[in-house]
Protein backbone atom coordinates (compact mmCIF):
# COMPACT_ATOMS: atom_id res chain seq x y z
CA UNK A 1 0.00 0.00 0.00
CA UNK A 2 1.43 3.43 -0.89
CA UNK A 3 2.60 5.84 1.80
CA UNK A 4 1.82 9.53 2.02
CA UNK A 5 3.79 12.19 3.84
CA UNK A 6 1.66 14.84 5.47
CA UNK A 7 1.82 18.01 7.51
CA UNK A 8 -1.20 18.79 9.66
CA UNK A 9 -2.38 20.52 12.82
CA UNK A 10 -4.47 19.05 15.61
CA UNK A 11 -7.29 20.76 17.49
CA UNK A 12 -4.79 22.33 19.89
CA UNK A 13 -2.92 23.93 17.00
CA UNK A 14 0.13 21.71 17.35
CA UNK A 15 1.94 20.83 14.15
CA UNK A 16 2.25 17.18 13.24
CA UNK A 17 4.40 15.68 10.47
CA UNK A 18 4.26 12.00 9.58
CA UNK A 19 3.49 9.26 7.13
CA UNK A 20 0.34 7.26 6.57
CA UNK A 21 -0.36 4.18 4.46
CA UNK A 22 -3.52 4.38 2.37
CA UNK A 23 -4.95 3.17 -0.92
CA UNK A 24 -4.97 6.71 -2.31
CA UNK A 25 -4.76 10.40 -1.49
CA UNK A 26 -8.48 10.63 -0.72
CA UNK A 27 -8.29 7.66 1.65
CA UNK A 28 -5.27 9.17 3.42
CA UNK A 29 -7.03 12.53 3.84
CA UNK A 30 -10.13 10.83 5.21
CA UNK A 31 -8.10 8.82 7.73
CA UNK A 32 -6.33 11.96 8.96
CA UNK A 33 -9.60 13.87 9.15
CA UNK A 34 -11.09 11.12 11.33
CA UNK A 35 -8.12 11.63 13.68
CA UNK A 36 -9.14 15.26 14.05
CA UNK A 37 -6.25 16.67 12.02
CA UNK A 38 -6.40 19.66 9.69
CA UNK A 39 -4.24 18.86 6.67
CA UNK A 40 -1.91 21.54 5.35
CA UNK A 41 0.11 19.43 2.92
CA UNK A 42 -0.02 15.81 1.73
CA UNK A 43 1.85 14.07 -1.07
CA UNK A 44 3.13 10.57 -1.96
CA UNK A 45 6.11 9.71 0.20
CA UNK A 46 9.22 8.08 -1.24
CA UNK A 47 9.22 4.34 -0.50
CA UNK A 48 11.30 3.22 2.45
CA UNK A 49 14.68 1.76 1.54
CA UNK A 50 14.95 -2.00 1.41
CA UNK A 51 17.78 -4.49 0.84
CA UNK A 52 17.13 -4.14 -2.89
CA UNK A 53 18.27 -0.50 -2.69
CA UNK A 54 21.59 -1.41 -1.11
CA UNK A 55 22.23 -4.54 -3.21
CA UNK A 56 20.37 -3.96 -6.51
CA UNK A 57 22.42 -6.52 -8.43
CA UNK A 58 21.08 -9.30 -6.18
CA UNK A 59 17.44 -8.44 -6.88
CA UNK A 60 15.83 -8.61 -10.29
CA UNK A 61 12.29 -8.13 -11.52
CA UNK A 62 11.36 -11.27 -13.42
CA UNK A 63 9.29 -11.33 -16.56
CA UNK A 64 6.76 -13.46 -14.70
CA UNK A 65 6.23 -10.53 -12.31
CA UNK A 66 5.58 -8.18 -15.23
CA UNK A 67 3.16 -10.67 -16.81
CA UNK A 68 1.19 -10.99 -13.56
CA UNK A 69 1.15 -7.20 -13.15
CA UNK A 70 -0.13 -6.72 -16.71
CA UNK A 71 -2.88 -9.31 -16.31
CA UNK A 72 -4.01 -7.88 -12.99
CA UNK A 73 -4.05 -4.35 -14.37
CA UNK A 74 -6.07 -5.48 -17.40
CA UNK A 75 -8.60 -7.12 -15.08
CA UNK A 76 -8.96 -3.99 -12.95
CA UNK A 77 -9.30 -1.75 -16.01
CA UNK A 78 -11.96 -4.05 -17.46
CA UNK A 79 -13.86 -3.93 -14.16
CA UNK A 80 -13.83 -0.14 -14.18
CA UNK A 81 -11.59 0.23 -11.11
CA UNK A 82 -9.74 3.59 -11.02
CA UNK A 83 -6.11 3.27 -12.11
CA UNK A 84 -4.71 4.65 -8.84
CA UNK A 85 -6.80 2.22 -6.80
CA UNK A 86 -5.77 -0.69 -9.04
CA UNK A 87 -2.06 0.09 -8.76
CA UNK A 88 -2.35 0.42 -4.98
CA UNK A 89 -3.92 -3.03 -4.66
CA UNK A 90 -1.42 -4.61 -7.06
CA UNK A 91 1.51 -3.06 -5.18
CA UNK A 92 0.20 -4.41 -1.90
CA UNK A 93 -0.04 -7.95 -3.32
CA UNK A 94 3.31 -7.90 -5.14
CA UNK A 95 5.87 -10.26 -3.61
CA UNK A 96 8.94 -8.59 -5.14
CA UNK A 97 10.03 -5.61 -2.99
CA UNK A 98 11.87 -4.05 -5.93
CA UNK A 99 8.86 -4.31 -8.25
CA UNK A 100 6.63 -2.97 -5.48
CA UNK A 101 8.77 0.17 -5.38
CA UNK A 102 8.41 0.56 -9.13
CA UNK A 103 4.62 0.22 -8.98
CA UNK A 104 4.41 2.74 -6.14
CA UNK A 105 6.57 5.16 -8.13
CA UNK A 106 4.21 4.76 -11.10
CA UNK A 107 1.25 5.37 -8.77
CA UNK A 108 2.87 8.54 -7.42
CA UNK A 109 3.37 9.86 -10.97
CA UNK A 110 -0.27 9.12 -11.82
CA UNK A 111 -1.43 11.09 -8.80
CA UNK A 112 0.68 14.00 -10.02
CA UNK A 113 -1.39 14.03 -13.20
CA UNK A 114 0.74 11.96 -15.57
CA UNK A 115 -0.56 9.26 -17.90
CA UNK A 116 0.29 5.60 -17.37
CA UNK A 117 2.67 5.56 -20.34
CA UNK A 118 4.44 8.69 -19.07
CA UNK A 119 4.93 7.02 -15.69
CA UNK A 120 6.14 3.73 -17.19
CA UNK A 121 8.72 5.41 -19.44
CA UNK A 122 10.70 6.34 -16.32
CA UNK A 123 11.44 2.65 -15.74
CA UNK A 124 13.04 1.40 -19.00
CA UNK A 125 14.84 -1.43 -17.23
CA UNK A 126 11.50 -2.89 -16.15
CA UNK A 127 9.13 -2.08 -18.99
CA UNK A 128 10.52 -2.48 -22.55
CA UNK A 129 9.98 0.20 -25.18
CA UNK A 130 7.42 -1.91 -27.04
CA UNK A 131 5.37 -2.28 -23.86
CA UNK A 132 5.33 1.47 -23.24
CA UNK A 133 4.54 2.32 -26.87
CA UNK A 134 1.57 -0.04 -26.94
CA UNK A 135 0.23 1.39 -23.68
CA UNK A 136 0.58 4.91 -25.10
CA UNK A 137 -1.38 3.95 -28.23
CA UNK A 138 -4.02 2.21 -26.10
CA UNK A 139 -4.49 5.35 -24.03
CA UNK A 140 -5.11 7.36 -27.19
CA UNK A 141 -7.57 4.83 -28.64
CA UNK A 142 -9.31 3.99 -25.36
CA UNK A 143 -8.50 0.29 -25.76
CA UNK A 144 -6.30 -0.21 -22.70
CA UNK A 145 -7.90 -3.40 -21.38
CA UNK A 146 -7.53 -5.31 -24.69
CA UNK A 147 -3.98 -4.06 -25.20
CA UNK A 148 -2.88 -5.10 -21.70
CA UNK A 149 -4.44 -8.53 -22.16
CA UNK A 150 -2.64 -9.00 -25.48
CA UNK A 151 0.60 -7.75 -23.95
CA UNK A 152 0.35 -10.30 -21.15
CA UNK A 153 -0.19 -13.07 -23.72
CA UNK A 154 2.77 -11.92 -25.81
CA UNK A 155 5.06 -11.75 -22.77
CA UNK A 156 3.90 -15.21 -21.67
CA UNK A 157 4.72 -16.72 -25.08
CA UNK A 158 8.10 -14.99 -25.06
CA UNK A 159 8.84 -16.35 -21.57
CA UNK A 160 7.83 -19.87 -22.60
CA UNK A 161 10.14 -19.69 -25.61
CA UNK A 162 13.00 -18.53 -23.39
CA UNK A 163 12.38 -21.40 -20.99
CA UNK A 164 12.42 -23.92 -23.86
CA UNK A 165 15.73 -22.50 -25.04
CA UNK A 166 17.20 -22.85 -21.57
CA UNK A 167 15.92 -26.41 -21.33
CA UNK A 168 17.37 -27.24 -24.75
CA UNK A 169 20.77 -25.91 -23.65
CA UNK A 170 20.92 -28.10 -20.54
CA UNK A 171 22.25 -31.15 -22.43
CA UNK A 172 25.18 -29.29 -24.10
CA UNK A 173 25.98 -27.66 -20.76
CA UNK A 174 26.09 -31.04 -19.01
CA UNK A 175 28.38 -32.41 -21.73
CA UNK A 176 30.66 -29.40 -21.31
CA UNK A 177 30.84 -29.86 -17.54
CA UNK A 178 31.62 -33.57 -17.88
CA UNK A 179 34.33 -32.83 -20.45
CA UNK A 180 35.84 -30.23 -18.13
CA UNK A 181 35.81 -32.76 -15.30
CA UNK A 182 37.61 -35.34 -17.46
CA UNK A 183 40.25 -32.78 -18.40
CA UNK A 184 40.80 -31.85 -14.74
CA UNK A 185 41.24 -35.52 -13.79
CA UNK A 186 43.79 -35.96 -16.54
CA UNK A 187 45.64 -32.78 -15.58
CA UNK A 188 45.85 -33.33 -11.82
CA UNK A 189 45.92 -37.14 -11.52
CA UNK A 190 46.59 -39.16 -14.68
CA UNK A 191 49.32 -37.17 -16.45
CA UNK A 192 51.43 -36.53 -13.31
CA UNK A 193 51.53 -40.30 -12.69
CA UNK A 194 52.65 -40.96 -16.27
CA UNK A 195 55.20 -38.17 -15.99
CA UNK A 196 56.84 -39.85 -12.98
CA UNK A 197 56.93 -43.18 -14.82
CA UNK A 198 58.58 -41.62 -17.88
CA UNK A 199 61.10 -39.84 -15.64
CA UNK A 200 62.05 -43.09 -13.88
CA UNK A 201 62.73 -44.85 -17.19
CA UNK A 202 64.42 -41.76 -18.67
CA UNK A 203 62.36 -42.06 -21.84
CA UNK A 204 62.89 -39.41 -24.51
CA UNK A 205 59.39 -38.08 -25.13
CA UNK A 206 58.17 -36.50 -28.37
CA UNK A 207 57.98 -32.71 -28.55
CA UNK A 208 54.18 -32.61 -28.45
CA UNK A 209 54.14 -34.77 -25.32
CA UNK A 210 56.75 -32.57 -23.62
CA UNK A 211 54.69 -29.50 -24.47
CA UNK A 212 51.59 -31.15 -23.02
CA UNK A 213 53.38 -32.13 -19.81
CA UNK A 214 54.85 -28.63 -19.48
CA UNK A 215 51.42 -27.10 -19.92
CA UNK A 216 49.97 -29.43 -17.29
CA UNK A 217 52.76 -28.53 -14.84
CA UNK A 218 52.14 -24.83 -15.42
CA UNK A 219 48.42 -25.26 -14.80
CA UNK A 220 49.06 -27.18 -11.59
CA UNK A 221 51.61 -24.66 -10.30
CA UNK A 222 49.43 -21.65 -11.12
CA UNK A 223 46.06 -23.26 -10.38
CA UNK A 224 45.05 -20.63 -7.81
CA UNK A 225 45.89 -17.71 -10.11
CA UNK A 226 44.21 -19.31 -13.11
CA UNK A 227 41.14 -20.14 -11.01
CA UNK A 228 40.94 -16.53 -9.81
CA UNK A 229 41.19 -15.23 -13.37
CA UNK A 230 38.43 -17.60 -14.50
CA UNK A 231 36.15 -16.50 -11.63
CA UNK A 232 36.83 -12.83 -12.38
CA UNK A 233 36.13 -13.29 -16.09
CA UNK A 234 32.94 -15.22 -15.35
CA UNK A 235 31.74 -12.51 -12.99
CA UNK A 236 32.58 -9.82 -15.53
CA UNK A 237 30.64 -11.63 -18.25
CA UNK A 238 27.60 -12.08 -15.99
CA UNK A 239 27.59 -8.37 -15.10
CA UNK A 240 28.10 -7.37 -18.74
CA UNK A 241 25.20 -9.53 -19.91
CA UNK A 242 22.89 -7.55 -17.63
CA UNK A 243 23.68 -4.29 -19.44
CA UNK A 244 21.84 -3.10 -22.54
CA UNK A 245 24.94 -3.55 -24.69
CA UNK A 246 25.55 -7.02 -23.27
CA UNK A 247 22.00 -8.14 -24.00
CA UNK A 248 22.36 -6.87 -27.56
CA UNK A 249 25.62 -8.77 -28.11
CA UNK A 250 24.16 -11.94 -26.57
CA UNK A 251 21.11 -11.80 -28.84
CA UNK A 252 23.31 -11.09 -31.86
CA UNK A 253 25.50 -14.08 -31.02
CA UNK A 254 22.41 -16.26 -30.62
CA UNK A 255 21.28 -15.32 -34.11
CA UNK A 256 24.69 -15.56 -35.78
CA UNK A 257 26.03 -18.83 -34.35
CA UNK A 258 24.68 -21.57 -36.68
CA UNK A 259 23.83 -24.19 -34.04
CA UNK A 260 22.17 -21.71 -31.69
CA UNK A 261 20.36 -19.95 -34.53
CA UNK A 262 18.95 -23.23 -35.85
CA UNK A 263 17.81 -24.36 -32.40
CA UNK A 264 16.27 -20.95 -31.63
CA UNK A 265 14.43 -20.93 -34.94
CA UNK A 266 12.91 -24.36 -34.31
CA UNK A 267 11.79 -23.40 -30.79
CA UNK A 268 10.30 -20.05 -31.85
CA UNK A 269 8.16 -21.77 -34.51
CA UNK A 270 6.55 -24.15 -32.01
Amino acid sequence: MPSYAYRAYNESGQRRDGRIDAAGTAAAEQALWLEGLKIVEIHPAPPRKTMADYFPSLYRISQADIILFTRQLATFVGAGVPMSRALGVIAEETASPLFKRVILAVLADLERGQNLSEALVKHPKVFPALYIDLVRVAELTGNLETTLTQLAGYLRRDLNTLRRVRTAMIYPAVILVVAAGVVLILVFFALPAFTRIFAEFKVQLPLTTRILIGTVDAIRNWAVVIGGVIVALTGGIVVALRTERGVYLKDRLTIKVPILACRWGKLSRR
